[in-house]
Parts: structure tokens; sequence; C-alpha cells
């Protein structure tokens, strides 16, 4: 964990803007200050085959060669290259061929000259054997093999240790354990691999208007969407998502639900509803009725300007407003970075450079991010921003594969102005949708 005041301090020296604990703080002050409250969770060995996802937690060293023996690459003969030294089309070299080994096995005897021994892909070279010819290259009698060419020492053969060396250094701490990682540990034949365990995320939704309940919506009702919008974002994440339902926007009872979620062996708790100043936004004040100590209150964004953080019992708490576009952009812009250093691997938006595909006229406000679709034409990168970016219009969010960021106060862009634009995680390039459809 890191000394979270000389964080806070560091980064408002440095002209971030934004007093601790005031309206307003800026994204990256309260980035900064919710990551230097986490460590990376402790270490947990899982099988080899629920690796993949995972982050390693240890720095891994090759307890053996890989591959183990010298090993034969194709299917063919394996020969002393002596022997075929003066082998030519015109004058080819006949060998007796003593055994045939197929991968897996060992040959009962070394190659002595004169002879060969019949190997196949895979196959242990057998001692005194330094070449293989391919069997293509070969005319093959009852008991013979005839050869048609010279060959080098260590033709057709794969060393001892020519990919991993025993002792050598194959995967360092932190990396994010994909297909190619697990083939590559597989190979080492490790049972178990050290991994961070998972991040897990309490979720609950304040409000008097959400409904979890079967069947038809009840009068002023809705469904709570931010509940399960959130879990699915947890888990594009990395965490496991911990469902605790919804409650009424009552002081006591958030502060109950709050007190309830640190008991359940979660590592973070996140709630949407009632952090603004409305009469029914009590979250703020139910962080410190559950005696949660207060970090920031309000980040200076949009959406999602609403943001309560506080500390509880060694975890963080998070309130997002119910508003299903801050929720996500909140998330990936301030919330996935912790989960991130929870799970112990670093956290960036990959970005890019591209053009507007239409002029852009924003004449006040603070800073923001709003959806885009980005494609690509020819080699070059274009950015069309959603139509709809109103707060509760989640089909913005389904078509966009991108955030633009819009900076502080009067903006006015012409067609074709260089932006950044930050890709949403795990969205590609929408070669195949147009700004009609965003």
């Amino acid at each position: 964990m890191r000394d979270w005041k000389k964080t806070r301090d560091k980064l408002e020296s440095n002209g971030y803007g934004g007093r601790y604990g005031q309206v307003l703080v800026a994204l990256e002050i309260a980035r900064e200050l919710l990551i230097a409250r986490v460590s990376p969770l402790p270490v947990e060995p899982v099988p080899l085959t629920a690796a993949s996802g995972r982050v390693l937690g240890q720095t891994i060293m090759a307890p053996e060669y890989v591959p183990p023996f010298d090993r034969s690459v194709l299917d063919g003969y394996a020969i002393r290259s002596g022997d075929v030294a003066q082998a030519t089309p015109e004058n080819p070299v006949t060998l007796a061929v003593t055994a045939e080994i197929p991968a897996g096995y060992i040959a009962p005897h070394p190659v002595t000259p004169g002879t060969a021994i019949k190997v196949f892909t895979g196959t242990p070279l057998p001692v005194d054997a330094d070449t293989v010819v391919r069997y293509e290259e070969t005319t093959a009698g009852p008991a013979t093999v005839t050869i048609f060419r010279s060959l080098k020492p260590g033709e057709g053969v794969a060393p001892k240790g020519e990919e991993i060396q025993a002792g050598e250094t194959v995967l360092p701490a932190g990396v994010v354990l994909g297909s190619p990682h697990i083939g590559l540990l597989a190979s080492l034949g490790l049972p178990t691999i050290p991994v961070h365990r998972r991040p897990r995320i309490g979720i609950f939704c304040t409000g008097d208007e959400l409904w979890e309940g079967n069947g038809p919506l009840p009068p002023g009702k809705i469904h709570p969407t931010n509940l399960h919008t959130l879990a699915a974002l947890v888990r594009e994440t990395g965490g496991e998502p911990v469902l605790f339902g919804t409650t009424r926007d009552r002081r006591p009872e958030v502060a109950n639900r709050y007190q309830q979620a640190v008991t359940e062996d979660v590592d973070l708790v996140l709630s949407t509803g009632g952090v603004s100043a409305g009469d029914y936004d009590v979250v703020k004040d139910a962080m410190a009725d559950a005696g949660a100590e207060n970090l920031f209150w309000k980040v200076a964004l949009r959406p999602g300007a609403p943001v309560a953080a506080g500390y509880l019992a060694g975890r963080l708490l998070i309130g997002f407003s119910g508003n299903p576009a801050g929720v996500i952009i909140i998330f990936w812009l301030l919330v996935a970075p912790v989960i991130a250093a929870l799970a112990g691997k670093p956290w960036t938006l990959r970005h890019s450079i591209a053009q507007l595909a239409h002029p852009v006229h924003k004449a006040k406000g603070m800073r923001g991010f709003q959806w885009a679709i980005a494609t690509e034409t020819g080699g070059k990168l274009t950015v069309t921003l959603a139509k709809e970016q109103k707060c509760g219009v989640m089909r913005s969010y389904l078509l966009a594969n991108c955030l633009v960021e819009l900076p502080a106060g009067p903006q006015s862009w012409p067609l074709g102005r260089p932006v950044i634009v930050y890709w949403l995680p795990g969205r590609e390039l929408a070669k195949t949708l147009t700004a009609g459809n965003c």
C-alpha cells in the first residue's frame, strides 16, 4: 500500500487541482488516492487449467530443460553424419536399419557406424546419432535405408534446452496469463501456478424506485440496471462480483449495507445512486455513519461527477451516481485501475490518434468523456461522437468502441481535427458500423 497522504500532496503540488476533501477533485487525484490505499492481493496456487486470465504472483524459473532431451523434429532416420559425408545422388550411401523407435520411447542401443534407426517427430535422439535425415529424402529397403546427400551434424534435431534452459527466468511476476503463457508453463510440467487472488467486489444499488422482483414492474419502479452492469464490468476487469442487491434511500439502511458488505470477505465495495446533493442523496453521510473515513466527494468530470469515496475496515467504498453512463465511464476511468492494482497488474486505457469525422462544439462545462465510434478506412482512423450522450442512454455504450475526451470550458473543433480516442477494453474497430447507428 502506498503512502496515500504523500500521494495526495504530490499530486496537488504538481497542479492537478482540486483540494482533498472538497468538491470537484481532479480525476488524476481521485484515481491516485484510491490506488494508494490498496495493495496486490495475496498469492494463491491454482491448477494450470484455471490460471488463464489470472495475474502471475511470482517469477517463474524453469525447473527443467525444454525440450528435456535432444529429439527429432521430423520423421526419418537417425544417423551419424560422418557415415554420409560423401553421399551424392550419383554415389548414395546405404545403411542398415537396426530399430524403429516412435515418439515417447528410447532407442535400445546406440547408432553404430554404418547403421541407422528409424525415428519420428519427437523421438529422443538415439545415443551416438547426431543428425536425422528426412524420410522423403531416402529410399527404404526391407532393413536398409539409402541416403543421397551429405548432412551436417544437428540437421533435423532439436537440441536439449533449445527453447528453455533449466534455471532460466521464464515469466516475470505481474504477467496476465493468456494462452501462450499457459502453453509455456505446461511445457515445464507445472501442475499449479502462483497467481494473485481475484479481487472480490461487493456491489449494491440505492433507490426507492428499484425493483428486484419478478413479473410486471409496479408503478414508478425500474429494474436495477446498474447492479448487473457493474457486475459485468467487474468480470471484464478480472474481478469476482458479489451482489448485495438494492436498498432504499434511507441513511441508516445504506450505512448498514456498507457495514454488512465489509464483513463479507470482499476487497472493495461499489454502490450506485444517492451521491449528489438532493434530499435523498444519503450515501456520503451513510459512509460516515458506518464509520468510514472520507476520502473525497465529487470528481471534476462529466458524466459521473458525483462520486463519494471512503475507507472502512481496510476496504475502499466507492459510491457512483445512479445514471448508467456515469457509472460506466467512471468505472473505466477510476475504478478499473483500482481493481487492477488489487489484482497485481498495471492498468491503462489504450489510446490512439484519430481525426474527427464531423465538427464538435461545446459551449461550456467541465471536462468530459463522450461515447464514440472510431473506424478505419484506407489506413485512416476517424472518429464519430455518438448522437445520444444522455446519462441514461445505454445504446450509445453498446455501439461505441471508444471514448473521446473534451477538455473543460468551451470547445469548437473543426472536421478533421486530431483527437485522442481511448479504446473501451475488448472493443474492436467498428468497421461495419456507421455514424447513423450511434
